[in-house]
């Protein structure tokens, strides 16, 4: 069985609905060190009992850079959640990072799928609205 965490969430505030940037790399610093000596049953090594949301066209790519540290000590989110964007260039970046993060993906129609085979190769659950 996976172990899926809770999910810290980061928007653009430019729609005043969440965290800048700078905001959410302060609190996943938080959240990192509060949950260093945490080792839940079931996570694989190198991930952390979290997970991430992002509205992904009103951030920033980059953010990925913070949140999938290539330095081989910081652990990586268990989870991802992607809504709403380009997630054709988010998925790959964050498998190659992170194989075993689980990536949750929200779109808006069964359209979007049929365009998009990345998303059905590399997520482990889609949420369709429609």
């Amino acid at each position: 069985m996976r172990y899926l965490p809770p999910i810290l969430f980061l928007t653009s505030s430019n729609y005043d609905v969440g965290y800048e940037p700078e905001t959410f790399t302060n609190d996943l610093s938080l959240v990192l060190s509060a949950l260093h000596s945490l080792d839940p049953a079931g996570l694989k090594d190198g991930l952390s009992p979290f997970g991430v949301g992002f509205i992904v066209w009103t951030t920033p790519i980059e953010i990925l850079n913070t949140v999938f540290p290539q330095n081989g000590v910081t652990p990586h989110p268990a989870a991802i959640w992607l809504f709403a964007g380009a997630f054709e260039e988010w998925i790959p970046i964050v498998r190659e990072r992170s194989p075993d993060t689980i990536i949750l993906v929200q779109v808006g129609s069964i359209s979007v799928l049929s365009r998009s085979s990345v998303i059905l190769a590399f997520c482990s659950l889609v949420v369709v609205n429609e």
